[in-house]
C-alpha cells in the first residue's frame, strides 16, 4: 500500500452534507468581534464620557451651572389690569423697560407681550 491509499482524516465538525447543511450537533462558532480604528475610537470616546459624567454627578459641592441655579425661581402672578410692561417696570426701575419686557418674553415663551389675570410669570 502506497500513499495513494493512506485514508484521510476528516474534521466532522467542519463536514457538510451534500445539500451543504452542517450536521447535527454544535452550531458554528460566532466570528470574533473585530472593531476598526474608529470603531475603537467611538468606544473609547463613549467610555470617557460616562466615565466623567459619573464622576460630576458624584463630587459633592460641585456644580456645572452658576451661582445663580441655586436659588429657587421666582414667579410672579398677573392681577387683573397688569401689563408685562409694568411686571418689567416694577424688576428693575434703573433698566432699560424694553429689554426688561423681551427678557420677560423669552424667559416665558411668550409670543406677544399680552398677558392673562391669574398667569404665572417666571422672574429672571
Amino acid at each position: 500500500m502506497g500513499s495513494a491509499h493512506r485514508a484521510r482524516v476528516v474534521d466532522l465538525s467542519m463536514a457538510r452534507d451534500r445539500v451543504g447543511h452542517r450536521p447535527p450537533g454544535r452550531p458554528p462558532a460566532p466570528p470574533p468581534l473585530r472593531l476598526t480604528r474608529r470603531g475603537r475610537v467611538v468606544v473609547v470616546s463613549i467610555v470617557v464620557a460616562v466615565v466623567v459624567a459619573v464622576a460630576i454627578m458624584i463630587m459633592p459641592g460641585v456644580s456645572i451651572a452658576g451661582p445663580d441655579t441655586a436659588e429657587a425661581p421666582r414667579h410672579h402672578l398677573v392681577m387683573p389690569g397688569e401689563t408685562l410692561w409694568e411686571v418689567a417696570v416694577a424688576l428693575d426701575e434703573s433698566a432699560d423697560t424694553r429689554v426688561m419686557v423681551d427678557r420677560l418674553m423669552r424667559l416665558n415663551h411668550l409670543r406677544s407681550p399680552l398677558i392673562a389675570p391669574g398667569q404665572s410669570l417666571l422672574l429672571p
